[in-house]
């Protein structure tokens, strides 16, 4: 998996007592390292709060809760972006409908379809 800082080796992804398997989502995978990372440096969640240097390069902040938090906002504010991309698709969806209708294409349908979907469950609903 590759990292902001272009290294390859994959994310600590295995504390003391539990084990996260890679999601292959960058994003999420840091979560989960981040917390699995907190977990291996204190048995007690109550010491998440000390400072503690980062176990991965891509970890923010001085305590393990930092970096579990900076993982979070990070996946968060990529998400709400991406969601904001595909709604400034949405008025388009029905001209490639009509489009496509035309010239008997049912590929850009299934297209426009996903789309809305997406759009749909990026915004929290099914």
């Amino acid at each position: 998996m590759t990292q902001p800082t272009g290294e390859t080796t994959p994310l600590r992804m295995c504390a003391y007592y539990y084990e996260f398997e890679p999601t292959g989502i960058l994003l999420v995978d840091r979560i989960l390292s981040a917390v699995a990372c907190a977990g291996k440096a204190y048995h007690h969640t109550c010491d998440w709060c000390e400072d503690t240097p980062p176990y991965e390069p891509c970890f923010r902040g001085i305590c393990p809760t930092d970096w579990i938090a900076n993982a979070a906002d990070d996946a968060a504010k990529a998400h709400a972006d991406l969601l904001a991309a595909l709604e400034g698709l949405e008025p388009y969806l029905d001209a490639i409908i009509c489009y496509a209708s035309t010239m008997d294409e049912h590929e850009p349908n299934r297209l426009a379809f996903n789309a809305r979907a997406a759009i749909r469950k990026a915004r929290g609903g099914e």
